[in-house]
């Protein structure tokens, strides 16, 4: 039977141990077709394991964990498998097919990173059904153990963000690839080609009028080391409550943030003149955003959206709602496509198996964190700090150093850096691009 990916609001079932309140509007939960029932295994699995007693959840981990059930659920259906009468067979069947196929989002073979998330949230629902006695002993604790880590000592958390816990059973196929492959800092020159194509700062918008949204949301993404979705989730008295000053552009404000990887809060240095530039976008062309959502859809002035980043003028009815992390991310790579840092990858068509090549960006948005972490290793050392990695640790919000450790350490003794130059000069170069 089909099932589908649903968030919404909805009851959680009595069944569910400690819980009877309405779940938080855009919790994910699946539910069967045509019957609409919900999977209650996966809602009280999703509950127990991603939603906290005061109702606060981290979205993309219990999305992505819904996701990947979602997944198998489709794998179960398939095959005509009851949910809680697989076997080892069964599983290891599921991770062969994604390891022999292409995903029909990418075109390409699904990476390693994926099919190790996906089988590793499998066995970790398995494992939390075994331990309330819902499953017949068909697979063994060797089967679905696991390896109590923190998801900060997993130097790739960012591509795998499933659950807290890395999977150490032996059903999950071996990585095929190091910190290095992952980590991608830019150069100057080709960070100003990407600047240059993502648009003008805000104080550059008077001689072109292009959107500064993606291009502000990138110089904070470069300048704070913060990841995409913490810069998506940021709220406009956020920046409001900063002062900043204008004599010292090159100074720091600093500002807690919240809406974190495992909601962790951290500190975060937004520089002075970054300050002022957002204060810029507040005032100019998100003010101008808001105002045209008060024609289409905004009503109501208690309903304006607090955050930072919204929709642009192009954006229709749309326009002045909140920025979504992926909309930004898209806009970011087909600017770098555009700059012309591109390769070639080799595609298939999933519908006719067909070969076809196509351009793939050389950078994601993840890679301005790591262009962060890098200068600021190469700025601290030329500023003789004899352990840089501390610093870079906790503007990272990294819980262990040897996460950063383990993601930084060959990467910065093969980059070409420029180490004479401070981490202030770097940045000044950009901001001038």
């Amino acid at each position: 039977m089909n099932n589908t990916l649903v968030q919404t609001a909805v009851r959680i079932p009595e069944t569910s141990p400690g819980y009877s309140a309405a779940l938080p509007p855009g919790f994910p939960f699946l539910v069967e077709e045509p019957t609409r029932r919900i999977v209650e295994p996966v809602l009280l699995y999703l509950c127990d394991r991603h939603l906290r007693r005061n109702g606060v959840w981290v979205r993309n981990t219990a999305r992505a964990a819904a996701e990947d059930l979602h997944d198998w659920w489709s794998y179960l259906s398939e095959y005509s498998l009851a949910w809680n009468e697989i076997r080892r067979e069964d599983v290891e069947l599921y991770r062969d097919a994604m390891l022999s196929t292409v995903s029909p989002h990418t075109h390409q073979p699904y990476a390693v990173g994926t099919v190790r998330r996906r089988v590793g949230t499998v066995l970790a629902f398995y494992e939390w059904a075994r331990q309330r006695g819902w499953l017949d002993p068909v697979l063994s604790h060797d089967d679905i153990r696991r390896i109590p880590r923190a998801i900060d000592t997993d130097a790739l958390a960012h591509l795998h963000p499933s659950s807290g816990r890395m999977k150490g059973s032996r059903m999950l196929p071996p990585h095929r690839s190091s910190p290095d492959d992952t980590v991608r800092p830019f150069t100057a020159r080709d960070y100003r080609k990407v600047a240059c194509e993502l648009g003008p700062l805000p104080s550059g918008r008077a001689g072109d009028p292009r959107s500064s949204r993606d291009r502000l949301a990138a110089e904070i993404c470069l300048n704070t080391g913060m990841r995409v979705d913490e810069v998506s989730h940021l709220l406009v008295w956020q920046i409001l409550d900063l002062r900043p000053d204008r004599d010292r552009p090159y100074g720091v404000c600093a500002m807690t943030i919240s809406k974190t990887k495992g909601s962790r809060p951290r500190k975060v240095l937004f520089p002075n003149w970054l300050v002022t530039e957002v204060l810029a976008y507040i005032e100019g062309e998100r003010a101008e955003c808001v105002e045209a959502a008060r024609a289409r859809w905004l009503k109501h002035r208690a309903d304006t959206p607090g955050a930072l980043f919204v929709n642009r003028m192009d954006s229709g009815h749309h326009v002045g709602k909140p920025m979504r992390s992926a909309s930004f991310q898209e806009a970011f790579r087909r600017a770098v496509l555009d700059a012309g840092l591109a390769h070639t990858v080799r595609c298939i068509d999933p519908a006719h198996g067909e070969p076809y090549l196509a351009k793939a960006a050389d950078h994601s948005v993840h890679d301005l964190r790591h262009t962060f972490a890098v200068w600021t290793y190469h700025a601290e050392r030329e500023a003789g700090n004899a352990e840089p990695w501390k610093k870079i640790q906790a503007l990272l919000g990294h819980r262990h150093l040897s996460t950063t450790l383990s993601t930084y350490l060959r990467v910065v003794d093969v980059f070409e850096a420029a180490t004479s130059d401070h981490f202030t000069a770097f940045l000044r170069q950009l901001r001038d691009a």
